[in-house]
């Protein structure tokens, strides 16, 4: 391999490892607020899943009492997430929580035990807001900001 190719390769190298940061695409801040025929969605969990050509493993937040939500990515290989999202497309799903209960149950004793058991919620809005064929697709702008997500109880 001649110098100047060599120079390139090492050059190009530089440039992806000190490009991206902190192990990962560019993130930029986004937040927003989840309803349901013009009324706010509390306890939802929103996913946005990256469409092709779109950077990172997506993101997800979780609905305050009030329906708004603040994204928070996923950082590939890491136990560690932060807070925004790579610019790029995305389908975004709506789901319930999970329930979480605590059952009582026997023990070999016949004391009662307590265990923790998490289960599905009834959902108030139409399934297919929770599945990858969601109809809800998204552009996130290169500075981010707010992103209001409006479903409908009949499509």
């Amino acid at each position: 391999m001649n110098i100047s190719l060599r120079f390139s390769a090492v050059a190009l190298s530089c440039f992806l490892l000190v490009g991206c940061g902190e192990g990962g695409p560019k993130l930029v801040p986004v937040e927003g607020k989840v309803t349901l025929d013009g009324k706010a969605l509390a306890n939802k969990t929103v996913m946005f899943a990256p469409q092709t050509g779109t950077q990172g493993s997506g993101a997800g937040g979780t609905t305050d009492g009030e329906g708004n939500y603040k994204l928070t990515a996923v950082i590939p290989g890491s136990t560690e997430s932060r807070p925004g999202i790579p610019p790029g497309d995305y389908r975004v799903m709506v789901a319930e929580q999970m329930a979480a209960s605590t059952t009582a149950t026997g023990t070999a004793e016949g004391a009662s035990a307590e265990i923790f058991a998490t289960g599905a919620v009834k959902s108030n809005f139409p399934q297919i807001y929770s599945t990858p064929n969601s109809p809800l697709l998204q552009k996130v702008s290169e500075t981010g900001g707010k992103i209001d997500i409006a479903l409908k109880s009949k499509l």
